[in-house]
């Protein structure tokens, strides 16, 4: 739809999605190239690949034992992580 020139508006009526997330979803996978800069741009396939490797990162928790740690006893305490 960005092809064919559609406002974020009307992508994101057609979708059924809120125009915010239409917008940060081509702001985050919005693709630069300096060597070839008239490719910039949001392309479907490179957005696909980039929030694939955004899922491969490895959370937090996972890296730091001393932070999982914590958090694992705040939640042993009864503490909740909405409040």
């Amino acid at each position: 739809m960005r092809e064919q020139k559609f406002s974020q508006s009307e992508i994101a009526r057609r979708l059924g999605r809120d125009r915010a997330t239409i917008s940060r979803e081509i702001r985050r996978n919005y693709w630069h190239d300096r060597e070839f800069p008239d490719a910039d741009g949001y392309w479907a396939m490179t957005a696909n690949d980039m929030a694939r490797d955004r899922r491969r990162r490895v959370g937090k928790l996972f890296r730091r034992e001393d932070l999982r740690t914590a958090v694992i006893g705040k939640l042993e305490a009864g503490w909740s992580p909405d409040g």
